[in-house]
């Protein structure tokens, strides 16, 4: 017999709970890595920096946490860059 969809739900959510409770510390903090940087990976540069400004912002637009990330990211030599050393 198939399930409801709200005892689907259930089942999904117990199953989670005990997933979870399996975890350790780094194998949480791993999932959780890697799940940001899919959702951030499926925005635009636009998205993302809007998305940052919102969840960042301190008021101060000196303080853009995005374009701090991007001077970092934009000094770093990328391997398609040839290296200076």
């Amino acid at each position: 017999m198939p399930l409801t969809s709200e005892q689907f739900n259930e089942l999904v959510e117990q199953y989670a709970e005990i997933v979870l409770d399996r975890m350790d510390i780094k194998t949480m903090e791993q999932w959780i890595f890697d799940e940001l940087c899919n959702r951030y990976n499926d925005m635009s540069e636009i998205e993302l920096r809007d998305y940052m400004v919102e969840m960042e912002d301190s008021g101060c637009p000196e303080d853009c946490l995005f374009d701090q990330l991007v001077d970092n990211v934009s000094s770093v030599p990328s391997e398609d860059q040839p290296s200076r050393y």
